[in-house]
């Protein structure tokens, strides 16, 4: 099956299908929403990954300030849980959703907006900058609030869909979801010229904010909170993460072995970090290493791994998310940054210790698309541009500026 007919496969299947059931079950099945003081309570819903939410506390952290007297409840993810410890003081009550049962089975679907109907919300906002994900907002819209707020969604998604699902799913939420948010706030590029680097996800949820509230923060910047760490590592160390989501953002572990020679040379001990699928990259980063090396990858949840890095001295990573960790940790980092999305969700931060290194090429800012014709496994024209001496010149600066 070519890329095109798994693309609209899934576009079917989601849409065609289970939405299309689960719309039967909410008229036959679907309970009314509980009203019993429910302008006491705001649903905010944000259904994006572990780093999407980090970088979101930069106006979620205001929230409580802005509605005083309102409950926040924050609906997320059920696949990054462990997320909530790190921003639980910004809201009332987490929630979660499993993202990929919504979508594949419709009376889990029923079940989900039965509970949350039950809950009750006269205000729901669908916090997302992405006009692409589209669990949250049908979410959104069949929750039978008063107010439903969404974001119009950036201009790349439109511009440059990453394949047939997503134009679909595009052409979907425009023509038969957004007609049921009673407000759409505009995108701050959407009919716009596609600059680069596109606008920060920050100021995108910044617009968001500020046209629900009314109102205007002196300080946007990321934070979360830390506990002590279950997993006491003793002296100095830095923290790697050899993976990201997808395979095709992965540096290769030869160079990430060849970089970190430096930290050899300084007697520093490597962590790895990062998720269960990761665990090949680690074995063959410790097969190729001749240093010092603690593998906790897979074994410490996301709480953990923030802990982990607020102790460290350094982090160098191949995926945001922990650079988003360690920029609202005030953390330096060096982050092995693709061109898909360019600027939308980096080149923020504290330039004088927060790194991005990455090669201009004539794919940035084409959402991906050019990955559509690289074999599985590879990485991006972009991030296989990327040298070793790239790396290597940065992350000695960062190393002589923070005088490890």
């Amino acid at each position: 099956m070519n890329w095109k007919n798994y693309s609209y496969l899934k576009f079917f299947i989601k849409i065609r299908v289970v939405h299309f059931l689960r719309n039967i079950f909410l008229f036959l099945f679907g309970a009314r929403p509980n009203r019993e003081n429910w302008q006491q309570r705001i649903l905010i819903i944000n259904l994006e990954a572990i780093g999407d939410i980090v970088v979101f506390t930069s106006v979620l952290k205001h929230y409580k300030k802005a509605f005083p007297d309102k409950k926040i409840h924050f609906l997320l993810k059920e696949e990054i849980v462990g997320i909530e410890s790190l921003i639980k003081p910004f809201v009332d009550q987490i929630l979660f959703v499993n993202y990929r049962k919504f979508g594949l089975n419709p009376f889990y679907g029923i079940k989900t907006l039965n509970f949350l109907r039950g809950v009750g919300f006269q205000k729901v906002i669908n916090h997302d900058f992405s006009a692409a994900e589209i669990t949250g907002k049908i979410i959104s819209i069949n929750l039978g609030a008063e107010e439903v707020i969404g974001y119009e969604g950036y201009g790349l998604s439109f511009e440059k869909p990453f394949d047939l699902n997503m134009k679909k799913n595009l052409l979907f939420i425009k023509g038969r979801v957004y007609p049921f948010f009673t407000k759409l706030i505009p995108s701050l590029d959407r009919n716009k010229a596609l600059a680069l680097p596109l606008i920060n996800a920050i100021d995108h949820y910044t617009a968001i904010y500020e046209n629900i509230t009314g109102r205007r923060e002196d300080d946007y910047s990321t934070q979360i909170f830390v506990e002590p760490p279950k997993t006491k590592i003793d002296g100095k160390y830095i923290v790697i993460v050899l993976g990201s989501s997808v395979a095709y953002k992965n540096w290769p572990v030869e160079r990430f072995v060849e970089v970190s020679k430096i930290f050899k040379e300084k007697n520093l001990l490597v962590v790895l970090v990062g998720s269960d699928k990761e665990k090949n990259l680690s074995k063959r980063f410790k097969d190729l290493y001749l240093g010092r090396c603690l593998d906790l990858v897979g074994k410490i949840n996301i709480q953990e791994v923030a802990s982990v890095i607020k102790d460290s001295f350094l982090l160098l990573s191949n995926d945001t998310g922990p650079v988003h960790i360690a920029v609202a940790l005030k953390k330096p980092s060096l982050a092995i940054l693709g061109g898909g999305h360019f600027g939308i969700i980096s080149l923020y931060g504290n330039p004088k210790i927060n790194k991005w290194v990455y090669k201009m090429q004539d794919c940035f800012g084409d959402n991906w698309r050019c990955t559509n014709d690289i074999e599985y496994g590879q990485p991006a024209p972009c991030i296989e541009s990327i040298t070793m001496e790239d790396v290597s010149k940065q992350l000695k600066e960062l190393i002589n500026y923070i005088k490890l």
